[in-house]
């Protein structure tokens, strides 16, 4: 008997999801309840199906709640699915597909695609640059699912390499400290 009959392809159950992303099941019931997070879907059975779009929103949460703010504000706080964490798994499979044809980061079309990173980050931390830390340890989730943690790495190392040239030709120091 084939225990995945009931569910579609492109979703994964609340156990998968958990797995995948180093959480418990119950957190993600609990993120359901508190209407963080609540699956795409339901299979015949009543289990909660979620999809790759429902992983990057958790990953808001879990990026949120980590830089230390309450349930509350990270309802306040989500970027809506469908315009900016839609454009980041954009960019994500760019700096993938930029890196694998042989682009050079600090080309016109490595620029390009670091710009438009650029502002994405910008946009996501209101421009407040004291949050640039710790958004960067986020990345370093330990526990991920093995694939997408080679798939975050591949596109990491392209991305770093852009954004450096970028910000060095626009002058931006991100660690430099306000001497008043």
């Amino acid at each position: 008997m084939d225990k995945n009959k009931a569910i579609p392809q492109g979703y994964m159950t609340v156990g998968e999801a958990a797995k995948k992303m180093d959480v418990t099941v119950r957190t993600l019931q609990h993120y359901d309840r508190e209407g963080l997070l609540s699956p795409s879907a339901m299979s015949e059975g009543g289990r909660r199906l979620y999809t790759d779009k429902d992983m990057v929103k958790l990953h808001q949460i879990l990026s949120l709640k980590h830089l230390g703010f309450s349930l509350d504000d990270i309802k306040n706080r989500l970027i809506p699915l469908d315009t900016p964490a839609e454009i980041f798994m954009q960019l994500q499979n760019e700096a993938i597909r930029l890196q694998n044809a042989g682009v050079h980061a600090d080309s016109d079309e490595g620029q390009s695609f670091a710009k438009a990173y650029w502002d994405m980050i910008t946009d996501f931390t209101g421009g407040d640059m004291s949050m640039l830390p710790k958004l960067i340890e986020l990345g370093q989730f330990e526990g991920m699912d093995p694939k997408w943690k080679e798939k975050q790495k591949l596109a990491k190392d392209y991305i770093g390499q852009a954004l450096e040239s970028y910000l060095s030709r626009s002058g931006v120091d991100l660690f430099q400290e306000d001497e008043e």
